[in-house]
């Protein structure tokens, strides 16, 4: 009995921390569609991003973590090399594109293509690692490729419209009522 009430409970704060996710992701996106308006480089955005990131994490891993998880195993400078590459390459470079695209194109651009990147992993898991690929993970990518594909294909119709709408509002009609 004990078991199934931390099941369910784990479940609980699993999915409430889903949704505290996906909103403040959300809610990050809108905010950097409206900060890249009024600052436009991209480069140092970026890099302020990174660097409160940084302190937020160093602060709630002093609390958290044991100081043993700090320290750094040197086995041929493997470890290290990962975590350069993986923070200040993988997620300046990311977090650039991002920025990026939210200025170009904006927020809703972006997070659509956000899915692709569970996507790209399974595949990567499954041609690199060789791990074995299950009929609900092939669904679910092929759902996410089709549910981006209906947004794009959404997003340029509305396009269409609106030019359609504004060739309208220049000529008044031949025939008038």
């Amino acid at each position: 009995m004990l078991f199934n009430i931390q099941v369910i409970s784990d479940g609980i704060i699993g999915g409430i921390m889903i949704v505290v996710g996906v909103l403040s992701t959300s809610i990050w996106n809108i905010v950097v569609g409206h900060v890249t308006r009024l600052y436009p480089a991209e480069l140092s955005l970026t890099a302020m991003m990174s660097l409160f990131g940084t302190i937020q994490a160093a602060i709630v891993a002093a609390f958290v973590s044991s100081s043993s998880s700090w320290k750094l195993k040197w086995e041929g400078g493997l470890v290290l090399i990962t975590i350069l590459l993986g923070g200040v390459v993988v997620t300046g470079l990311s977090y650039y594109v991002m920025t990026w695209s939210i200025k170009k194109r904006g927020p809703v651009f972006t997070t659509a293509f956000n899915p692709l990147l569970v996507v790209l992993s399974f595949i990567l898991q499954t041609f690199v690692l060789g791990n074995s690929a299950h009929l609900g993970s092939i669904v679910g990518g092929v759902l996410v490729i089709l549910g981006l594909y209906l947004l794009l294909w959404a997003k340029a119709n509305d396009v269409k419209k609106e030019e359609i709408v504004a060739d309208d509002s220049l000529y008044s009609p031949l025939v008038q009522p």
